[in-house]
């Protein structure tokens, strides 16, 4: 089953067994994440149209390697949002005895500019990032039962 968060003008499913863990809404910008029953998160923060996608994708960017220093990365080149340009980065870092995986995507969609941040474990990202990528969907295109 699907769950539906709504509040302050954002929109997104998400899968009902996740919970809302961060919900950040007196600072700016407000962000809000879910969490996976496993080691997976998703999270957006929401930024005014006017601020760009490529500039919110490389200051997250600067913040895991300010925070990781075996962070590894690379681009997404040409990347598209439902048809839109969207800038973002595949990340890896070692936490422990795992290998974490970490997707930034900036993009437009709604009114706003976006940055999504889709994180797991390896084999969990795997596993789960067409669940990021449905939830990423939804927030861009909030469907009628979710309004």
């Amino acid at each position: 089953m699907v769950a539906t968060y709504d509040r302050n003008g954002v929109q997104f499913c998400y899968p009902e067994n996740w919970r809302t863990t961060d919900e950040v809404w007196s600072q700016s910008p407000p962000t809000v994440a879910v969490q996976s029953p496993g080691t997976g998160f998703w999270s957006v923060t929401v930024y005014p149209e006017s601020t760009g996608p490529r500039r919110v994708a490389a200051e997250a960017l600067q913040a895991m390697r300010h925070e990781y220093a075996d962070l590894e990365f690379e681009t997404l080149e040409n990347e598209t949002w439902l048809g839109e340009d969207c800038f973002g980065y595949d990340m890896r870092f070692f936490y422990l005895d795992w290998i974490i995986r970490v997707k930034v995507l900036g993009f437009r969609a709604a009114g706003h500019t976006f940055l999504t941040q889709w994180q797991a474990e390896d084999r969990e990202f795997d596993q789960t990032e067409e669940v990021f990528r449905a939830i990423s969907l939804s927030l861009a295109n909030p469907s009628p039962a979710a309004s």
